[in-house]
């Protein structure tokens, strides 16, 4: 590969929408090899390859005592998880020799790197300061080969004895080491190296339950909702990316993703959130309520997929989307893209989009004191969907004045209001609805807290 090698570490590529973007390719390259390895670490894995430690993931097995009363696809998805988990840690330490001579390419290799290069090295690996768990994006600020504003090339052999001697070998918890050795890190300068992973929120296996996380619990650091069913699920926080993963029957609402909201192998679910790009893959009969910065992805076997404009607010909403970054004034969530060729169609409609007279709102049950007098929704809807809201509201508001100008004796108004809870309590229960009822009175009575 070195030797083919040859494009400018820098090059700028335009978009489908016309826009120009500059690309790393040197990090790109680092992601492409990652990304080779996985691929072939699951061939060598079905071989029974004695190679396969060589390659990320790493094909570990899990002990399965933990796994009891699991459905098949939850256990194949933790022994996934786990392999990857593991399986970073032994490629970054096999093969962290050749990632530091790539990362040392200016039109031909050398022996030495500057700290901008090993900066480069961030998609794979991260650092920490010995008295936080907070990660630092820079590893060069962390070696104790610069100081001060030195930018002075060091043999990538250092460098390399520096981060193995760094890197974890707990494969459980991929947690640094202190760096130790006669070249000891300059006060405020040291640190320790640790696979980048942020702490993840997980909510796995929940079911028939209302569920709220807010951002006392997720701030920033990636999502996980997986084998939920009949369940409503609230994050009104901003995350840095989620995953929505054998999923069905339930409503999620996340209020911002900073990155992708992948969704997969779900069924009727109803999700609600803003997001930079939604993928969505395998799933059938759900939808999808979005404000999407870039054109949502659907690739698979999808059916039944419905897509819509963001359709929910909450206090924190403005604060939460701020936070991750994303722009209210650009929503393509009709502008569905698939993995089929321009010339080629999908055997089978991959996805509608909810009409105005189908839209709906819908209202968090979390937090109405948070929301300010006169508070708008950052995330406005299209003018078409907006006068379907308030054609809907006015027919509410016609037919509740048209009742109250009847005349009617006091007998014949508490007839009429018992018919009305009569029929209210019947869509509660065949909507299932009245769970969430019950969820919501009980976690009252905890404070707001649930589970």
């Amino acid at each position: 590969m070195y030797q083919s090698f040859r494009l400018q570490p820098l090059t700028k590529i335009t978009t489908a929408a016309g826009l120009e973007a500059a690309i790393d390719l040197l990090e790109f390259a680092l992601y492409l090899a990652a990304q080779v390895s996985h691929r072939e670490s699951q061939g060598s894995h079905r071989a029974g390859s004695v190679q396969s430690k060589d390659r990320w993931p790493s094909a570990i097995q899990t002990d399965a005592g933990g796994e009891h009363g699991l459905s098949p696809r939850s256990r194949e998805r933790r022994r996934s998880a786990a392999e990857e988990r593991n399986g970073r840690l032994a490629f970054v330490r096999n093969h962290i020799g050749d990632l530091l001579k790539l990362l040392s390419f200016q039109g031909t290799f050398a022996e030495k790197l500057k700290p901008h290069q090993l900066d480069r090295l961030r998609i794979l690996v991260a650092g920490r300061l010995p008295s936080s768990m907070e990660e630092v994006g820079s590893l060069c600020s962390l070696a104790p080969f610069w100081t001060g504003k030195s930018t002075d090339p060091v043999p990538c052999k250092d460098i390399q004895r520096w981060m193995l001697e760094s890197l974890s070998t707990n494969k459980e918890e991929s947690i640094s080491m202190p760096v130790s050795g006669s070249a000891a890190p300059k006060p405020g300068r040291g640190g320790s190296v640790v696979l980048k992973r942020m702490p993840a929120v997980k909510i796995d296996g929940s079911s028939k339950t209302t569920i709220l996380r807010t951002d006392a619990e997720v701030s920033g650091g990636p999502l996980t909702i997986s084998d939920c069913s009949s369940s409503y699920i609230y994050v009104l926080a901003h995350a840095k990316y989620t995953s929505i993963l054998g999923c069905q029957n339930c409503v999620v609402v996340v209020g911002a993703t900073a990155s992708i909201v992948s969704v997969d192998n779900c069924d009727n679910i109803n999700f609600v959130g803003c997001c930079s790009r939604l993928v969505i893959s395998n799933t059938t009969d759900s939808k999808f309520h979005i404000l999407s910065n870039s054109p949502p992805v659907l690739h698979g076997d999808n059916r039944g997929v419905q897509l819509g404009p963001f359709n929910t607010f909450y206090g924190k909403l403005e604060s939460h989307l701020q936070q991750a970054g994303l722009d209210t004034t650009v929503n393509v969530w009709d502008q569905v893209s698939t993995a089929f060729a321009a010339d080629e169609s999908s055997p089978i409609a991959q996805a509608s989009l909810i009409t105005p007279e189908e839209f709906l709102p819908l209202a968090v049950p979390f937090g109405a004191a948070t929301i300010s007098p006169g508070a708008q929704n950052p995330v406005t809807l299209p003018p078409e969907y907006m006068a379907a809201v308030n054609k809907k509201q006015q027919a509410v508001l016609h037919l509740r004045e048209k009742i109250q100008g009847m005349p009617m004796d006091e007998p014949t108004k508490a007839q009429l209001h018992a018919a009305v809870q009569a029929k209210f309590k019947e869509w509660l229960v065949k909507s299932g609805n009245i769970r969430q009822v019950w969820d919501l009175v009980e976690m009252e009575g905890k404070g707001g807290k649930s589970e």
